[in-house]
């Protein structure tokens, strides 16, 4: 039976876990062993003895063994939680109301009924609470409270939304804007969500939530009236706005919402931008006066209009990607967030994209194995396709269909009634969009003509994708995940073909067609597939082309393909998809990552979801999701050295990570420079390696070289040959010989690191270095049967590292994934204790440690010789048990690989210096063609 350890009867047990953690450092082992609260006894002689002295001795709600599982439980929760602040005001003083006619108890429970976890739910009023305690209900003399939060894309931002309308509400804000992307239907479909999740229509001791839709100055009639909204203290009326980003909506907007005198004292607006990247951004230059339309319109809203203020105005943007919102202009005239920025806690049930893409450090590989590829050659035949020059779909795209044909017959089977979907994502143009639906229900008609061949192509695939990804596949790789007992595993073969020969049959009307539309309108449901063209053009007589899901559930699970351009991008979630065909020709990390519509929530058909992408794509969805990863250490970080958003923010904008790759279009990082680095806290490993036996030949000599240089003077620590006190001259010399892949962004530019240290090592105060060779094993003696190394007569092993994925498209370069042992960045502190030993820290816990045993200013350089993996994959998969994306290196020599890990600044000293990088991606801003779709 499950414990609930939320529940208040464990808040003196809770409390006293996270004291010990806080303040004394208690290790979770020492907490779930009790070894630490008296000298005669453990475990649970010791626990006993707690109770009695906490004055809990007759406590049955609790034993020793409970105690264990509440350690575990509060182990695993501290390692999701994910939560962030960084502040510049004190927190106001808001009440979360535990009313039952209150607002935020009323959407709790519309949660509830949704299924949302009791997990979730903690997390969404947390979150939510902590975010307006930041707002402030008054800000004629302050000027405008402007925030940002940080969320994963599909995570669940718009609940969260939902969540602190309600808790504002409660807290005396009345009138709400919601900012919401630039499609017209996207903008209603958030109206409509919105206003289900707020509006109780119970009676008058309920809150009574309006709907404003498009107002305007010349509009007197209600609700647009004026004389008709009631903003007194205790009214039970809320409003809200729902607005496209679009110049003449909000110019209507800012003019009727600042129209008022006497309802402008009474105002106290709450502005949510929802994806506060997409539009709002000022990518004007610095220098011009002028700035774009839309922010500049946003700022009507936010900072005044006309010179008239509202009694209070607080303007939270939320975004997956932040890095236009804080690597763009900093002042009080912009929309930069300088009064807090929040990271929301995702769920543990969330597969986000360190789960389908893996993260370097620490590497995880791709957690769950759903990433199909997309060869050139397919991605040329799509290019044709759209040209005209091709009729028929390359594989890849076949398959995409197939698997999507399959899952729809094994959720019927399981007797599953939400809708069913398949994404396909190849050009933004219409009439593009037009010919590849055309082609897919070709392929659906010619599956249905010759079904007996097909059903024997999809038992093959079947068998195939269910043995590449299996339930305990999942479990392994999403150990926290809270509902393993409901993931409905793959049915067996003839359950599925049952489905399928209902479903492919040659009788069904509407085996492939749109969505009916009856003689009322009203939109009418079939058992075949629904094919959708999701833009503002495509029009067919009496159906209806564009995505509507049912408003109702049906007795089956009807079935969608969705074929569209920027309508899939932002905003739109797709219900139960589970077959995505994408390819984008964006260069802008953060576009990209924007439209992972794969990323969210797939309770109980967790198996089934398969993503098809080119290897390119697949590569910058890699780089945005480590860097994703790092931002919220860093800020986690930043955080706990109570940075302001502004200094978080020129932190950020100095980062090397930000400057050697374009992450967001260069018009959006307005208080960036290419050239404008700071290195301190860098902490990087190189994963890219390029088989040419030149270089190969070149970093073994030269690092052989180096260490024999160094004194003999070394410990020897088991599989590690430790130098401290290396002077940065010898360093930098070998950094200068080193020769790097041209497609490692970071070290390729290794010479402006080289320059930045020079500059400001002594303003920064570092001491010499700390040299690490790392091996495996232990390290033997040189002898004369062996080859090999010689350093200082010692013979180190050589590590053994494998390729991840396959290689780049010149065919030499490979990634491994991740290079270092997380336990080597603290190896060369001399007095670590046995706790400090079992860990494996990531970057931003090493250099605590660092700093905590005396190494706060020692650069640290880890050198690895990785063993060059001359074999077969069949020798390779015999040797190791690892994951099916992982090969053998096959290179021609042995590697050179290193970990830079430089001591992180003082707070409030920005050693950012202008350098001149020559930044390898350079390319065109935005995608190869203009969109041409609403």
């Amino acid at each position: 039976m499950s414990i609930n350890f939320g529940d208040k009867k464990f808040n003196i047990y809770r409390n006293y876990i996270e004291e010990r953690r806080t303040d004394y450092e208690t290790s979770w082992d020492s907490l779930s062993d009790f070894d630490f609260y008296t000298r005669k006894d453990i475990g649970s002689e010791a626990f006993e003895e707690f109770k009695f002295q906490m004055l809990k001795p007759n406590d049955t709600d609790i034993d020793y063994s409970t105690w264990q599982q509440l350690v575990k439980y509060m182990k695993s929760d501290s390692k999701s939680k994910k939560t962030t602040l960084l502040s510049k005001n004190s927190k106001n003083d808001a009440i979360l109301s535990d009313d039952p006619y209150s607002q935020w108890k009323q959407y709790e429970r519309k949660l509830v009924s949704k299924g949302f976890s009791a997990e979730s739910i903690a997390n969404i009023k947390d979150d939510a609470f902590n975010i307006v305690q930041q707002l402030s209900m008054d800000t004629r003399e302050s000027g405008a409270i402007k925030g940002l939060t940080i969320g994963d894309v599909q995570s669940g931002k718009t609940a969260n939304m939902a969540a602190v309308m309600s808790i504002a509400a409660d807290n005396g804000f009345n009138f709400f804007i919601i900012l919401s992307g630039v499609i017209e239907n996207l903008r209603i479909q958030t109206a409509n969500r919105l206003y289900g999740d707020l509006d109780s229509n119970k009676g008058a001791a309920w809150w009574d939530w309006t709907n404003i839709d498009n107002p305007k100055v010349s509009d007197r009639s209600a609700p647009n009236n004026w004389n008709n909204i009631n903003l007194q203290e205790h009214s039970k009326k809320k409003y809200f706005v729902v607005s496209l980003k679009n110049k003449s909506r909000l110019d209507n907007l800012a003019k009727w919402l600042y129209s008022d005198p006497n309802k402008l004292k009474q105002l106290k607006i709450l502005i949510i931008d929802d994806e506060a990247d997409q539009a709002s951004i000022n990518t004007k230059k610095l220098e011009d006066e002028e700035r774009s339309t839309i922010n500049k319109k946003v700022l009507d809203l936010v900072n005044g209009f006309n010179g008239k203020q509202a009694l209070a105005v607080n303007y939270i943007s939320y975004t997956g990607t932040p890095y236009a919102n804080v690597l763009n202009e900093i002042g009080d005239y912009s929309l930069f967030p300088k009064d807090f920025i929040y990271t929301l806690t995702p769920s543990s049930d969330y597969l986000g994209a360190d789960k389908m893409f893996g993260l370097a450090e620490p590497e995880t590989g791709p957690s769950l194995p759903i990433i199909r590829t997309i060869s050139d050659t397919d991605k040329e035949l799509i290019k044709s396709l759209h040209k005209g020059d091709t009729n028929y779909l390359p594989p890849s795209f076949q398959k995409a269909i197939d698997w999507f044909v399959l899952v729809s017959a094994m959720q019927r089977h399981l007797r599953f009634t939400k809708p069913v979907s398949m994404l396909v994502h190849t050009s933004l143009k219409i009439a593009d969009q037009e010919k590849v639906a055309s082609l897919i229900r070709a392929y659906l008609e010619s599956m249905r003509e010759n079904r007996e061949e097909y059903f024997d192509k999809l038992k093959e695939l079947f068998e195939h994708e269910s043995t590449e990804f299996t339930k305990e596949d999942f479990s392994e790789a999403v150990t926290s995940y809270s509902s393993k007992e409901f993931i409905n595993d793959y049915p067996k073969w003839e359950d599925i073909l049952i489905q399928l020969k209902g479903l492919i049959n040659s009788n069904n009307e509407n085996y492939v067609d749109h969505i009916g539309l009856k003689d009322d309108e009203a939109l009418e449901y079939h058992k075949g597939f629904h094919l959708v063209i999701d833009n503002s053009q495509t029009r067919v007589e009496n159906q209806h082309v564009r995505l509507v899901y049912p408003e109702r559930r049906l007795s089956f699970a009807p079935l969608f393909i969705v074929v569209g351009g920027n309508t899939l991008s932002r905003g739109l979630t797709l219900e139960g998809l589970v077959s995505s065909y994408f390819i984008r020709q964006t260069k802008q990390a953060d576009t990209l990552y924007q439209m992972g519509r794969w990323f969210g929530y797939r309770p109980t058909y967790e198996l089934f979801p398969r993503v098809w992408m080119d290897s390119e794509t697949k590569r910058r969805f890699e780089f945005i999701t480590q860097l994703n990863s790092e931002l919220i250490e860093d800020i986690q970080d930043m955080s706990a050295k109570t940075y302001l958003p502004y200094e978080a923010g020129v932190k950020i904008k100095n980062s090397p990570n930000n400057n050697f790759l374009r992450i967001t279009s260069s018009n959006k990082m307005q208080s960036a420079e290419l050239s404008d680095i700071d290195f301190s806290g860098f902490n990087r490993q190189t994963i890219l390696f390029k088989n040419e036996l030149s270089v190969l030949e070149n970093n073994l000599t030269v690092t052989e070289k180096f260490l024999n240089s160094l004194t003999d003077e070394f410990d020897l620590s088991r599989n590690k040959m430790i130098w401290r006190d290396v002077e940065y001259d010898f360093v930098k010399k070998y950094l200068e010989s080193m020769i790097f892949s041209d497609k490692d962004t970071a070290f390729s530019n290794i010479k402006a690191f080289l320059d930045w240290y020079d500059d400001t090592r002594e303003e920064n105060g570092y001491a010499n270095w700390n040299i690490i060779l790392s091996s495996k094993g232990n390290i033997p003696k040189v002898s004369d049967n062996q080859s090999g190394w010689d350093i200082h007569g010692y013979n180190p092993p050589n590590i053994q590292r494998s390729r991840l994925g396959q290689a780049q498209n010149d065919g030499k370069t490979v990634s491994i994934g991740a290079l270092r042992t997380p336990s080597d960045l603290i190896s060369d502190i001399e007095q670590l204790n046995s706790e400090d030993m079992k860990k494996s820290p990531s970057g931003r816990e090493a250099q605590q440690l660092r700093a905590k045993h005396g190494l706060g200013n020692v650069p640290q350089l880890v050198i690895y010789r990785i063993d060059k993996g001359k074999q077969t994959e069949e020798e390779f998969r015999k040797a190791r048990s690892t994951s099916s994306n992982r090969y053998p290196l096959n290179f021609e020599k042995d590697l050179i690989g290193i970990n830079l890990m430089i001591p992180g600044a003082r707070k409030n000293k920005n050693l950012a210096r202008k350098l001149k990088i020559v930044v390898p991606i350079n390319e065109d801003d935005g995608d190869s063609h203009k969109e041409d779709e609403e």
